[in-house]
């Protein structure tokens, strides 16, 4: 299982998620990793989160969801 630690709620002056915990873990429904922008979809949000928000951990481990190709939109 795939979690994202909340590390950033404010990605720039117009994207900002309050309702995002710092410190908080999420569990993961989707991470697409595209050349200009990422994302990432929390299970039971309807909304989706730019990717710098968040540190990524697998089963413990952290992880880099940009240099893993399960994470990439084009292949």
């Amino acid at each position: 299982m795939i979690v994202a630690k909340c590390v950033n709620i404010n990605t720039s002056p117009y994207n900002t998620y309050p309702e995002l915990e710092l410190g908080k873990e999420y569990a993961v429904e989707n991470i697409e990793v595209g050349r200009f922008h990422s994302d990432v979809k929390i299970k039971g949000s309807t909304k989706r989160y730019n990717s710098v928000c968040f540190e990524y951990y697998e089963n413990g481990e952290k992880i880099n969801i940009y240099g893993d190709k399960r994470f990439w939109r084009i292949r």
